[in-house]
């Protein structure tokens, strides 16, 4: 084999595998830009503990609690390992989040503080799962090609109560069920705030 056609065998296995590089390296930023995206939420939401303009009320932990969690626990998940948990979960009863964070221990200006920083975290999840695997682009696909709807096209039906549910069901596998079955492989030392936190729960 001479050095020209070694070269050019080089550069087209090189090409070969450069696309698969390409989309590995791409998941890989999508989940160090999920886990940024992350700490920024649980830091904005310590800070405003912090300075005192939410009180440190249970609605507080619990929400801390489960960003906490995402933080310390979740790996590379996928769109299709959401759902598939969600049908294996579909018998057992996931306890909400926003009714956890929003009792009536909790203040009305501080339901609005919790909620915006709740709305955050559970659309970063969103577009993660969206952005991160061969699943989640086809749905993000599918839902562009439906952006594209002639004039004069029905937009259908509103969402039934069951669809409603069943929506509600896979958000609470993915920010609750998730997280909580894939623990980290080795034990992570909290903070004292988190600590005092969790206790709380």
């Amino acid at each position: 084999m001479s050095a020209t056609s070694g070269a050019l065998f080089v550069t087209l296995l090189v090409a070969s595998f450069l696309p698969f590089g390409l989309i590995f390296q791409y998941t890989n930023w999508q989940h160090s830009r999920f886990r940024n995206q992350l700490w920024h939420i649980r830091d904005s939401l310590v800070d405003e503990l912090l300075a005192g303009n939410i009180e440190f009320s249970r609605g507080a932990t619990v929400l801390l609690h489960v960003i906490e969690t995402h933080i310390r626990n979740t790996r590379r998940h996928t769109l299709a390992d959401v759902l598939i948990a969600a049908y294996l979960l579909r018998a057992v009863e996931l306890p909400s989040i926003t009714d956890q964070m929003l009792d009536d221990g909790v203040r009305p200006s501080d339901r609005k503080v919790l909620l915006r920083h709740f709305n955050e975290f559970r659309e970063a999840n969103s577009s993660y799962l969206k952005r991160s695997s061969l699943s989640g682009w086809l749905v993000a696909f599918r839902l562009w090609l439906k952006s594209f709807r002639p004039l004069g096209h029905k937009t259908g039906q509103a969402a039934t109560p069951a669809l409603r549910q069943q929506v509600e069901r896979v958000e609470r596998v993915e920010l609750r069920a998730i997280p909580e079955l894939a623990p980290p492989a080795r034990r992570i030392r909290r903070g004292p705030l988190i600590d005092d936190s969790m206790s709380l729960v």
